[in-house]
């Protein structure tokens, strides 16, 4: 379970203070790929909690939720991204 930030330029001014449309068990997906990457758990404003399977989410370069665009931040326990030349250093020595 992650928090996710909601696009605040899609918010209509009347929803600004509700769910902004979206509703818990609505779907979070790729749209490139428009695979599931999780559920919306609750929603309040431009805030909300979301179950998503973390590899794919991070891996996404963007994500929606009923075609509205919205962010997953990394847990602070997540491991940082290596660099990929880092690996390439490793095999030469």
């Amino acid at each position: 379970m992650v928090p996710v930030h909601l696009d605040s330029s899609q918010q209509s001014p009347a929803s600004t203070g509700g769910s902004v449309g979206l509703k818990p068990g609505d779907e979070i997906k790729n749209p490139l790929t428009n695979k599931s990457v999780g559920r919306l758990l609750a929603v309040q404003g431009g805030l909300g909690l979301a179950m998503v399977r973390l590899q794919e989410a991070f891996a996404a370069e963007s994500l929606v939720c009923e075609n509205r665009p919205l962010r997953v931040d990394k847990p602070v326990w997540w491991p940082p991204e290596k660099k990929k030349d880092q690996g390439a250093n490793k095999a030469q020595e």
